[in-house]
Order: structure tokens, then C-alpha cells, then sequence
């Protein structure tokens, strides 16, 4: 048994299993039943020793009370199909992470109990609730995928009827399910196979497809544009499912069945969902089928001896789809046009499959995305603006650059060049349709460049052109894409052309310069929207953390341009743009492997610290949130320490943070209890935060509504303070540097501070209520010495005095605060524990007047949970 499981985990696991078949029919919510079926799940998962101990509990005696629900005294109503839903759905799990070689619950359910069995097989022909046939058919899946399983379905003689249903059903869940039922039957039969003696699952599969004739019944549905919209649908999900599970025995299948001989027709369907699912088809077998061709093309005319399998399948796509979908271009409908980038972005797999199959086929795959690159350079050439009525885009003079010659006569000589250009000339909806296209071929580029970033550098100056021209950058869509797509080319040309040059002379910086002048006027433009504005800074982020590029901001002068752009932005009148550059700044400092220091010598050379401390005061909640987190960023930086430090900021900041204690929103009472912790442990200040002139930070009435604040995240906080506050006051260096080390990660920031150690927390309340009836007397103030202390000139050191200062600190949150009180409300809940405990009540609610004894159990019963 797996180690993380104890022994309280099988104990409630077992009065969950045991109460089941009770739950109550009267629970509204039904995410109750699913958090009930991810908790069983859970174990399930958990390997062949939990299944052994499951099956001595007789899990199935459970999963049949369930199915076959038995009315108690108090509730005579019909049974709950959720909890039968349930059951099955378990039972589907168990026989998945079953050991398939003992098989001990298949072995049990096929000969004990066949009566599930036989319900699981009439449910999936439940005509009132979805969820029963989706449930059955998945326990279905499960099953057949045993020999005996397979075997029992096939003397069922339902197993055609069950497939039929896939074409019917209203529920695309069920047809999902029953897709994964025909693929797992598929997937454990040999159809190529020789064998004189078949297997079960072969039978089964041969006679499904003779009792519904379903070759000719999927080829029906998929290419008759008669066909009912749903039941097309659904053989398009079978064939996609299929084409997806890289399973080899499906070839076979789809070839034999002859499926998508005419899968181009598709993705010229009038109808938009049908070619995109018929596009994911072909981009699913481009990725792993060993001769896509044999599946696409019933001919030999596109096979060329002395080409691979994959350059046979890329001239049969590019010719046949995508110059055929081009050529189908009218001047008001841009759709083939998009339909034939996508299908472009999905032949990039066959590209990559060529560059990986073999250090001699680099080559070649490189020259298959040339070919791609330059088909969507050429596109993108239509996207030229306007900028008179008379300035139109003459096709006859339109420059064309393909890798491959003939590629350029086919698409003067067909027309296709003067179709684009009068679809793009087009003065109705001209600018609407550059726009589409143009997200397009990003998003396609951005699948070239992963792999061929070389071949796609020619595109960086064009790109960079797009999102400079107004009428494309203010399109959050575009700029998005654009900026996305920009660092992996950039990347890939600073590194393949790096060879030592003086960077004054290497014409390669023009493109980085570019780019630069590009980020600093979109940052200056006051028309950048607020998402506009987070993915300059985002790429700009970026650039400062390559190693080459960044040094080149800095070397250049840029980095002061930039500085000052950013500088504008903490007092921009949208306070979206105030957080975005706060959250910039601080992930500059987050520690990322092979990350350049750039960033961090961005902020520390142009002061920018100073303007993230000004905006913890800003007039915005989430912006003085930010600024919080962005200090202790920089903070627990060692680099940002130093500049902390070596500019006086230290005592600043502590003096600035007494005030946000009483701040009205829980999420900046967080971050500044968050800051507060970093600093006391990352930088050791705690005598700054608790000298005399911070006295907020150590007054017994504001802490006192900090472990007692509303907000569950801050009371945790609130612990966590007090217990670095009394390891600092104590000098337990050696206990609070073990568990400070647990609490505090140098590298995070707020994002992660609910993960804490929840029972550190409840020790210190326990440490502190300790000393104070240990130290009651010792603790009680004598005025005379007070006053002597108040008009003593002479300051005290740390070690000697600090425990006597806040004596009474500790005295007043010992008698204020309800420990045990405040212990429940930070106790870590367990996940599952509202739908447990439903389990449990509801089911104890129909035999509590059943006498003493169940009684007894319940009370039980509730302890585990």
C-alpha cells in the first residue's frame, strides 16, 4: 500500500464505500456526486494493493446495492439514478487500474456478478438520462478491453446496436464514449492479422461492422451533406478520435473502410465546424501515420518513387487541398483563404517528421518549411494598407519568392494570384479580411518557427511592420499574436548569426533595434489598450533576459528610453496599466534559469524601486496589492537587496507599512503580511519593523484583528507574523531558523504563501500561550519602571531588552485572542470533506430512528470522516 495512504484514510474510505447505497435522493447540488466520485477515483488510482484491499471490503457488493437501490423505511420514492451513476462510473475506474494479468474484480464481476453486467449492458439504452448512458458505456469500455469481456459483448448480440447509438444520441458525451468504446475494441484487434484462429475482440469488431454494414454507413455520414447536422457530426468525432490515438491497428481500419479517401471534400464544407474538425483529422495522422497518403488517396498519381512517404503526402496536400481551396476564393469570402493557412499549419508536422527522422533528412524537412514559410509570406503580402482609393494591389506585379519554382507558375498560371488579389482590393470589408488573414499566418508561423525558427527569420522585418502600422496594432488580437511570435525568430537569428562581432557593426541589430523603437512607441502611445500595454512589457521582460539582446539595450542607450517609458506608466490614468508595470517589475526579479540580470539592472539603474515603494499608496487596491509584491520581489533578490541597502530604502519601507495593516481590502492585507515575514526572515530586519516609531505593526489591537480578520488567508498570515515575530523576540534562532526555512521560500512571492505549514502556525499559538502562564508574574508591568524606561536617553540593545518591550505585546494577544477558537478556522479542510460528510449524514438520516445502535454508528461514522 502506497505510503501518503494511512490507516484514518482507509477508515474513512471505508465508511464513505459502506454508507454509499444510502445517500440521500434529496441533495440538490450534484457536484456533491462528482466530488464523491473523484474521492473514490483517488484510491482507485493507487495501484494493485489498494484494489486487493477493496475487493476483500466486496467494493462490488457495494456497487450492486447501488445499482439495485433498496427503498428504506423512510423514503419509498423511486431510486437515485445519480448514485447508480456513481457506482458504474467507480466500477469503470476500478477495472481500468486493475491489474490485467490477475484481473481479480473482472474475474469476480464476470462470474459472481453477472447481473451488473447485464444492467451496465440495458443502460446504455436509457432513454431519460444522459448520464446512465454515458456511465455505462464508459464501464463498457472498460470491460471489453478483457478477452472474456469482449467475448460476453459479442454473445450479447447488442454490441451493433450499441455503435448505432453513437450516430443518434443527443448527447455529444455519450457519443465520446461510445467513440472510446469502438476504438478500444479496434485497438485490441489485429485486423492485418493472418491467423486462422481470431480473437475475441476481432469477432466482436468483424461483427459489428457486418451487422451495420459501417464502413458504408460512416461514408454516408461523413460526405453527404443530407445527412442530419448531428449525425455528422458524431462520425466525424469516430474518425477524429480514431486519427488522435496513434494506435496501429486503426490504420488498417481507416484503410480498409476506405474513410478518408475524400477527407479534402470536407474542408471545403460550406459548414465552418465540420472543416475545422476535418482539419484536426488530417493534422492528427500528419503527426504520426507512416504513409498518410495511402489513406487520403486511392491512386497512385502524387507517388513518386524517389520520394519518402512524407514528401508523397506533402505535394498530394499542398496541390490538391490547399491550392484547391485557394483557388476557390471569391471576392467576398476569405474563409478557403483561412482554411488553407490552417491546413498549412497542420503540413508543418510532416516537416518535422522529416528534419527528425534522420540527421541525412534535415535537409529536406528544412525545405519543406521553406516552402511553407514562403506560401505565408506570399499571403501576407496581400495584408499591404490601402492608403488611397486608386492604390490597389496589382497581381501582375506582385513579387513572388518560393523555394520551389513550379509553386510560382501554378499559382500564376491557375489564377490564383488574381483571385487573392481582387478578394484583398475588395473595398467592403478589405480591412476586416487582412485582419483574419493575418492572425492566421501568426499563428501559423508560430508553428514553423518552433522547429525552422531559421527558415522563418525573413519574416521578422514583415512582422514587425504589421504590429507598427496603426490600423493592425490597436487590434489586441494581432498584437498578441505578433508580439508572440516575435522572440523566437529573434532568438533564433542573435543566436545562429552570433560570431563575435562588434554589435556596432552587425547590421543583425537593425531587426533588434526595430523592435525596440516598436515596444518604446507602443508604451508612449496613449492609444495602447491596458492588454496592449501587459504584452509590450511581457516581451520586453523577455528581451532583458537574453543574455545578448539585453546587454545590447543597455550598450545601445535604449535601456534609458525604456526606463523613462516605463517611469510614465506609474501615473498613467488607468490603474490596469499601473498594476501591469508593478507586476513587471517584479517578475524581473524572479530567479529563471539561463535569465540575464538585465532586468534587474533596468530597475536598479533608473531608480524604478522608488516608484514601486511610491504605489503602495496608490488610490487603487489591487495596484498597492502589486506594489507590495513587487518590493518583496526585489527584497528577497540579493541583488535587490543590495540596492535596497546601498540607497537608504530599508527603514522607508518599514516606516511605510504600519499603515496598510487597517487596509480596507483582504488581498493588500496579504501582500503586506507577506512583505512583513520577508523581511523579519530573508533580511533579518526585524528591529526596524518593531522599533518605537512602528508601533502599529506591534499593537495588541490591530494584531488582534489580524488572526481575527475575515479573510482566511490573512489570518494564516497573521500566525505566520507572530511566530517569526516571537522566534526574532526570543533569540530562538536555532528552532525559528528550522521552521522559518519551511515557511518562506526566498524565490516566491504571494502566489504561493497558502501553502504553508498550517501546524508551525498552531505551535507558536501554543508557545506563546505557554510562556505567558509561565511568565504571568514576571510579565506584569510596574509603572515606576516604565516611566524610568520611557525617560531613559540610553537605548537599549535587542538581545538584552526586547523580550521585557513587548511583554506585554504577548500578555494582551494571550488574553485577547481565541486560540483554540482561531486554531478551527486556519485548520486546513479536506478536499472531498462537504461531500463526505453529505454521504454520511444523509445516509445516517434514514436509520436514526432505527434504534441505539445505528445511532452509535453515525456518531462513529462522523469521527472518521
Amino acid at each position: 500500500m502506497e505510503t501518503d495512504t494511512t490507516s484514518s484514510d482507509m477508515d474513512r474510505l471505508k465508511t464513505v464505500l459502506t454508507l454509499l447505497p444510502q445517500m440521500s435522493r434529496d441533495i440538490i447540488d450534484d457536484t456533491i456526486h462528482e466530488k464523491v466520485l473523484s474521492y473514490l477515483s483517488d484510491y482507485a488510482k493507487k495501484g494493485p494493493d489498494i484494489m486487493a484491499v477493496l475487493v476483500e471490503w466486496n467494493v462490488l457488493d457495494v456497487i450492486r446495492a447501488c445499482i439495485f437501490q433498496e427503498s428504506t423505511s423512510s423514503d419509498q420514492r423511486q431510486t437515485d439514478y445519480r448514485i447508480t451513476s456513481i457506482a458504474i462510473r467507480f466500477l469503470a475506474r476500478l477495472l481500468q487500474y486493475d491489474d490485467k494479468y490477475r484481473a481479480l474484480l473482472f474475474c469476480q464481476l464476470s462470474t459472481e456478478y453477472r447481473e451488473v453486467m447485464e444492467f451496465i449492458l440495458g443502460g446504455v439504452f436509457d432513454e431519460d438520462e444522459a448520464l446512465m448512458r454515458y456511465s455505462c458505456v464508459e464501464a463498457l469500455e472498460m470491460i471489453v478491453a478483457y478477452e472474456e469481456g469482449a467475448k460476453w459483448l459479442l454473445e450479447s448480440n447488442k454490441s451493433a446496436q450499441i455503435i448505432e447509438r453513437c450516430f443518434e444520441d443527443s448527447s455529444t458525451y455519450v457519443v465520446t464514449a461510445i467513440s472510446k468504446l469502438l476504438l478500444s475494441i479496434i485497438k485490441n484487434s489485429s485486423m492485418s492479422s493472418s491467423e486462422e484462429i481470431s480473437s475475441s475482440h476481432l469477432q466482436l469488431l468483424e461483427h459489428i461492422i457486418a451487422s451495420l454494414n459501417l464502413f458504408t454507413l460512416m461514408r454516408e455520414m461523413l460526405y453527404d451533406t443530407r445527412v442530419i447536422s448531428n449525425h455528422r457530426m458524431a462520425a466525424l468525432e469516430i474518425v477524429w478520435m480514431l486519427a488522435s490515438s496513434q494506435e496501429i491497428n486503426v490504420i488498417e481500419f481507416l484503410r480498409r473502410g476506405k474513410l478518408l479517401m475524400r477527407l479534402d471534400t470536407l474542408l471545403h464544407d460550406p459548414n465552418r465546424i465540420v472543416k475545422s474538425r476535418a482539419n484536426e483529422i488530417l493534422s492528427a495522422l500528419l503527426e504520426w501515420v507512416l504513409d498518410p497518403l495511402a489513406l487520403l488517396k486511392d491512386s497512385d498519381d502524387f507517388r513518386n518513387p524517389s520520394n519518402n512517404h512524407y514528401n508523397n503526402a506533402f505535394n498530394f496536400i499542398l496541390y490538391e487541398i490547399v491550392f484547391s481551396l485557394l483557388s476557390k476564393v471569391t471576392d467576398n469570402n476569405l474563409e478557403m483563404v483561412v482554411m488553407s493557412v490552417n491546413v498549412i499549419t497542420s503540413m508543418t508536422r510532416l516537416a518535422e517528421r522529416v528534419y527528425n527522422k534522420s540527421i541525412s533528412n534535415e535537409r529536406e524537412g528544412e525545405h519543406l518549411a521553406s516552402i511553407l514559410t514562403s506560401l505565408l509570406v506570399f499571403l501576407l503580402g496581400f495584408t499591404r494598407q490601402i492608403q488611397k482609393q486608386d492604390d490597389i494591389l496589382d497581381s501582375t506585379s506582385m513579387p513572388l519568392s518560393f523555394a520551389d519554382p513550379d509553386i510560382e507558375r501554378f499559382l500564376r498560371d491557375n489564377g490564383i494570384v488574381e483571385k487573392l488579389s481582387s478578394l484583398f482590393n475588395s473595398t467592403k470589408r478589405a480591412n476586416a479580411h487582412r485582419k483574419t488573414l493575418i492572425l492566421s499566418v501568426f499563428h501559423a508561423i508560430q508553428s514553423i518557427a518552433v522547429n525552422f525558427s531559421q527558415k522563418t527569420e525573413s519574416l521578422l522585418d514583415i512582422i514587425i511592420d504589421i504590429i507598427s502600422t496603426p490600423a493592425y496594432n490597436t487590434d489586441e488580437r494581432i498584437l498578441k499574436a505578433g508580439l508572440n511570435v516575435i522572440p523566437i525568430l529573434l532568438f533564433s537569428k542573435m543566436a545562429n548569426d552570433h560570431d563575435g562581432r562588434n554589435i556596432e557593426d552587425d547590421d543583425r541589430y537593425r531587426a533588434v533595434d526595430k523592435i525596440l523603437e516598436t515596444l518604446n512607441a507602443l508604451m508612449q502611445n496613449q492609444n495602447t489598450e491596458c492588454r496592449g500595454m501587459m504584452l509590450v512589457l511581457d516581451i520586453l521582460g523577455r528581451l532583458l533576459g537574453n543574455q545578448i539582446i539585453g546587454g545590447y539595450i543597455f550598450d545601445s542607450g535604449y535601456g534609458k528610453q525604456l526606463a523613462c517609458s516605463i517611469k510614465s506608466k506609474f501615473t498613467d490614468a488607468r490603474w490596469e496599466v499601473r498594476d501591469s508595470v508593478l507586476e513587471f517589475i517584479g517578475g524581473l526579479f524572479k530567479n529563471e534559469p539561463g535569465k540575464s540580470q538585465y532586468g534587474i539592472e533596468l530597475v536598479c539603474r533608473f531608480d524604478l524601486e522608488k516608484d514601486t515603494l511610491s504605489s503602495i499608496h496608490d488610490p487603487e487596491a489591487y495596484v498597492r496589492a502589486s506594489a507590495l509584491n513587487a518590493i518583496q520581489a526585489i527584497i528577497c533578490h540579493s541583488e535587490g537587496w543590495q540596492t535596497i541597502l546601498s540607497k537608504n530604502l530599508k527603514e522607508s519601507i518599514a516606516s511605510e507599512l504600519p499603515q496598510l495593516m487597517k487596509d480596507t481590502e483582504a488581498f493588500v492585507r496579504r501582500a503586506l503580511m507577506d512583505l512583513m515575514v520577508c523581511l523579519i526572515v530573508e533580511r533579518e530586519c526585524g528591529a526596524i519593523l518593531l522599533a518605537d516609531k512602528n508601533a502599529e505593526i506591534i499593537n495588541p489591537e490591530v494584531m488582534t484583528k489580524i488572526v481575527d480578520d475575515p479573510d482566511f488567508e490573512v489570518r494564516i498570515r497573521g500566525c505566520q507574523f507572530l511566530a517569526v515575530v516571537w522566534d526574532h523576540c526570543e533569540q530562538d534562532r536555532e528552532q525559528g531558523h528550522k521552521r522559518q526555512r519551511k515557511q518562506t521560500s526566498s524565490t516566491d512571492s504571494s502566489n504561493n504563501n497558502s501553502n504553508f505549514l498550517i501546524g508551525d502556525d498552531s505551535s507558536c499559538n501554543s508557545s506563546i500561550q505557554t510562556y505567558n502562564n509561565n511568565n504571568s508574574n514576571a510579565m506584569a508591568i510596574d509603572p515606576d519602571s516604565t516611566n524610568k524606561i520611557e525617560t531613559s536617553h540610553k537605548r537599549p540593545t535587542i538581545e538584552s531588552s526586547l523580550p521585557h518591550r513587548h511583554a506585554d505585546f504577548y500578555h494582551r494577544i494571550c488574553a485577547e485572542v481565541d486560540f483554540e477558537r482561531l486554531a478551527s478556522t486556519i485548520d486546513a479542510e479536506h478536499l472531498y470533506k462537504e461531500a463526505l460528510e453529505s454521504v454520511v449524514d444523509s445516509a445516517m438520516m434514514d436509520v436514526e430512528d432505527e434504534g441505539e445502535h445505528h445511532e452509535t454508528n453515525k456518531n462513529q461514522c462522523l469521527i472518521n470522516i
